[in-house]
């Protein structure tokens, strides 16, 4: 083989190498370009979910506010359920009604 036909065979190589790589760094480029986009999208979407995990909490909040409330009033009535029982049974016993302790 002589000098020429080397030289001529490892340009060949060289121009194949230089295209192959051109064409990876293309595909790289696109990929790059593509996860750019996704993260671009995930960013977006955690916005989101962040928005309605705080809407939830928010309600879920307010709804514990609620039952707080609720069960307060259920041990107020319960309260007043057994000082009306009281009443009741001193009037059916004919005593006389009991006064509530009062707080100093």
């Amino acid at each position: 083989m002589t000098v020429d036909t080397r030289m001529l065979t490892c340009r060949d190589s060289l121009a194949r190498s230089i295209e192959s790589m051109k064409r990876s760094f293309t595909e790289i480029d696109a990929a790059y370009r593509s996860i750019t986009a996704e993260n671009r999208r995930l960013a977006h979407n955690t916005a989101a979910l962040d928005a309605t995990v705080k809407r939830i909490e928010t309600n879920l909040l307010r709804y514990e506010h609620e039952l707080t409330g609720i069960k307060t009033g259920i041990g107020e009535l319960g309260d007043k359920s057994r000082r009306l029982a009281a009443i009741m049974d001193d009037y059916l016993s004919g005593r006389t009604p009991r006064r509530p302790a009062r707080a100093a």
